[in-house]
């Protein structure tokens, strides 16, 4: 049985104030197999401003992305990365040993009908990851 949740939006937001991502929707609890649903992506800032329709089967595996950041806080080797179902939205997380995070945003308009694409990066500190895990989870699920 599907549920929808209190919590109808998520905003990470840059530690140096420049750029912001928002899901905006609310997503509904106890998806099972193919169930999907859709929210609302935000991307502003740094001189981009896009939004975009996401469509996901297992919205719950982006709270896992963004616990997983967490847990690492410390920093990791490489990239973290997901992408939603229709690669509406793509992150990908990198990290150095002194704290500083990097989320590279890539927001596709496939979904609309046109052919757009929005990337810019969002700068975090290791002790944003705690809260922005948290949030997702409430968000999410």
């Amino acid at each position: 049985m599907r549920t929808m949740d209190m919590s109808e939006r998520f905003e990470i937001t840059s530690a140096n104030g420049g750029s912001q991502l928002e899901f905006v929707g609310a997503i509904p609890r106890g998806l099972q197999g193919y169930e999907d649903c859709h929210f609302m992506v935000r991307l502003r800032g740094g001189g981009v401003e896009a939004a975009e329709k996401v469509y996901e089967i297992a919205p719950h595996h982006w709270a896992s992305f963004f616990e997983d950041l967490s847990k690492n806080w410390r920093g990791w080797q490489g990239e973290k990365s997901h992408e939603s179902l229709e690669h509406q939205l793509q992150i990908v997380a990198t990290a150095d040993h002194l704290g500083h995070i990097r989320l590279r945003i890539t927001l596709r308009g496939d979904m609309s009908g046109s052919d757009w694409l929005a990337i810019d990066s969002i700068s975090l500190e290791a002790g944003q990851l705690g809260q922005i895990a948290t949030s997702a989870r409430e968000y999410f699920g």
